[in-house]
């Protein structure tokens, strides 16, 4: 890739691109909070998950992770109050709480041989975190990595599924 903002995962501007504004880095601003089409299904391990209607290629965003910023002071007050389900890391000390409002992104499960990750973007001076494909996925399939901040003894993606 020859795009060094791309390396550093910050979109150019078209404006400002110093390859021509080709395009090749605009994933974000391209689309709204889900260019891929998703759907919510129920899953036999863990109620509901996200599901891809189309091939997505490597490197394409999936969907972008939406819900209210919190602090790590306010998520700690909402785990110990058991309130918190849909919690992502964002950034050095923040978390982004999807329990009220949000998108498909929020039911995205874990795995652990995963086919997307959570990546940091920044887009015109603001902090995103989209679902992006790191590999090409099928229509049909689920996963997703929460990455090493999850902590527990044993998850239910599918492949620690079929190893109980």
């Amino acid at each position: 890739e020859r795009c060094i903002n791309r390396r550093r995962r910050v979109e150019c501007s078209g404006e400002r691109c110093k390859l021509g504004g080709s395009g090749s880095n605009r994933a974000w601003a391209m689309f709204e909070s889900c260019p891929a089409r998703l759907e919510v299904r129920e899953t036999n391990r863990v109620g509901n998950g996200v599901y891809s209607m189309e091939n997505i290629a490597s490197g394409g965003v999936v969907c972008e992770y939406l819900g209210e910023v919190i602090s790590r002071v306010e998520m700690r007050r909402r785990a110990a109050e058991g309130t918190l389900k849909y919690v992502m890391a964002y950034g050095a000390d923040k978390f982004i709480d999807a329990e009220h409002f949000g998108n498909v992104a929020r039911f995205c499960n874990h795995s652990c041989e995963p086919n997307c990750r959570a990546e940091e973007w920044t887009v015109e001076g603001f902090y995103r975190v989209g679902i992006v494909a790191q590999r090409n996925v099928r229509r049909g399939e689920e996963t997703f990595s929460y990455g090493p901040w999850y902590m527990i003894d044993r998850c239910n993606c599918i492949k620690c599924y079929r190893e109980c």
